[in-house]
């Protein structure tokens, strides 16, 4: 992106940002969920060292938190294929009888 050349193409250029922010928007919660993870380890350390379990109440607080952050990168990696950012048109006809 530093380069001149790289913004002379305008579509090109706007493309390859989109695609830049999609693999960040990715990566980001990822990232998250290691550092909290690796945050957690280091608390059971701390816990077992000391034997205070006082600060289990905080591992287990975090951990709910990134199991519900791991929750949503795994819906949302469910819908990466690059058809799956497309429109789509849904239509439901009722079944034998219904009128639903």
């Amino acid at each position: 992106m530093n380069n001149q050349e790289f913004w002379q193409d305008k579509g090109r250029s706007e493309e390859t940002l989109r695609e830049v922010s999609a693999i960040k928007s990715t990566l980001e919660p990822i990232q998250t969920a290691q550092t909290a993870l690796e945050d957690c380890g280091e608390l059971i350390e701390l816990a077992a060292e000391s034997g205070e379990e006082s600060v289990l109440d905080e591992i287990a607080v975090e951990m709910d938190s990134v199991d519900g952050d791991l929750k949503g990168l795994e819906l949302t990696l469910l819908f990466s294929d690059p058809e799956d950012k497309r429109d789509a048109i849904l239509t439901v006809h009722p079944g034998a009888g219904g009128t639903e």
